[in-house]
């Protein structure tokens, strides 16, 4: 972000909207036009700053996103990503395909577009968003406000429209870089992370090789939190699909395994411990390999 007011983008201010409809997010984008062009150069500018003085000026690291990062990371989820992707294409969608319209009373928040064309002729976009109402209503019961005309008060009453010198999160280069956790309701994770959770918890109950009481099985693996199903892991998925992949997870982790390789699944705590292998959780301390841990938030050293 260092410089990014020399780089020729031009900007575009858009406020946006977030409702519920049939059960699914939708959003609706308004462009806001300006005065004088320079206004929204200028903030973009100053944004930038303090972006990189007072947002990330802490940040030690960017991240994966896994719902479980610590504040001193940055997190990081491709645009790509299937929590993500569809709230993601709505909410792009409803700014760049906008109607022309009256500016509304009240908005959910706003995002600010930079675009610029590089040298091989392709543009590049970056997109910062802030979930903040920008509209400040003046006439309140709780306090009056007043504009000086030629030295005498009069009441002012027309809405005053704030943009802040910080976002929550900032789209560049298909990556969407988390800077506060109101992103997560801006794209709407919990409902996408539930979902992926009733997916994962479906498609492994179905496994085949695996003895356990359905019931209770699909029961302790619903009391396992959504965030932890973000980490899933389809590559560990296929290695417990062959009797040799079970047999070797069986020794690493402590699952009990019949004579045929099948996972014996006697408890909740078995269950869990299978879903956390698969959403990559188990640890082991480093001077003691025979006790397994969970951990939600690990930082690869090596």
């Amino acid at each position: 972000l260092l410089n990014i007011s020399e780089c020729n983008y031009t900007w575009e201010l858009f406020f946006y909207n977030m409702f519920k409809q049939n059960h699914t997010i939708q959003y609706t984008g308004c462009k806001i036009p300006f005065k004088h062009e320079k206004t929204l150069t200028d903030y973009a500018s100053k944004l930038c700053f303090c972006i990189n003085k007072y947002q990330l000026e802490h940040v030690e690291e960017v991240e994966e996103y896994t719902g479980y990062n610590p504040k001193i990371s940055c997190d990081k989820i491709s645009i790509h990503n299937e929590i993500i992707s569809e709230s993601y294409s709505k909410f792009v969608n409803s700014l760049f395909n906008f109607q022309d319209s009256k500016i509304e009373d009240k908005y959910t928040g706003y995002a600010l577009l930079g675009k610029k064309i590089n040298e091989d002729g392709n543009q590049s976009t970056i997109l910062f968003v802030k979930q903040a109402n920008p509209i400040t209503k003046l006439n309140t019961k709780r306090n009056a406000y007043f504009r000086n005309i030629d030295n005498v008060l009069d009441y002012l009453t027309d809405d005053v429209y704030r943009l802040y010198y910080k976002a929550d999160c900032i789209i560049f280069h298909e990556n969407i870089y988390a800077l506060t956790q109101s992103f997560e309701a801006i794209f709407n994770l919990e409902k996408s992370t539930n979902k992926l959770k009733d997916n994962k918890v479906g498609e492994l109950t179905a496994v085949q090789n695996i003895s356990a009481n359905e019931e209770e099985f699909k029961q302790a693996l619903n009391g396992i939190s959504s965030r932890t199903f973000i980490t899933y892991s389809e590559e560990r998925l296929n290695t417990i699909s062959t009797s040799e992949g079970r047999r070797e997870v069986s020794q690493k982790v402590g699952l009990p395994v019949n004579e045929e390789g099948s996972f014996l699944i006697h408890d909740k705590n078995d269950a869990k411990k299978l879903m956390n292998y698969l959403c990559q959780k188990l640890f082991y301390e480093i001077d003691d390999e025979s006790s397994l841990y969970v951990c939600n938030n690990a930082t690869k050293l090596v």
